[in-house]
């Protein structure tokens, strides 16, 4: 996994390896790209992993679960959003899980 691009606090364990993203050098990214050492002309075409991508991209990426390793199609933007505190990406159905087991635990108390 590269270290650049906001991603890279966040490890990007969860992320199917070897992901390749196109995307556009269009005038509200060309900052963002040039500070990561693209230098394309505008609306050029080219290839970026996933945690090149802007924090607020809609470009669909392939996040995998923490708990269960089931994969996922999501958007960068939603993904970067659903990670807890910890930094890992937990499915809805192993959420599900683990606020069943905490409710469970609440109510033998």
């Amino acid at each position: 996994t590269s270290t650049t691009g906001v991603g890279a606090c966040f490890f990007l364990k969860m992320l199917k390896g070897n992901q390749l993203i196109e995307v556009s050098f269009c005038p509200s990214v060309i900052e963002w790209y040039r500070s990561l050492g693209y230098d394309k002309k505008l609306n050029e075409k080219f290839f970026v992993k996933p945690d090149e991508l802007t924090p607020r991209s809609n470009k669909k990426v392939i996040a995998v679960c923490d708990r269960c390793g089931k994969e996922y199609n999501k958007k960068y933007r939603d993904y970067l959003d659903n990670l807890d505190k910890n930094g890992e990406f937990v499915c809805v159905h192993c959420l599900n899980k683990d606020e069943s087991f905490i409710q469970e635990k609440q109510e033998k108390i």
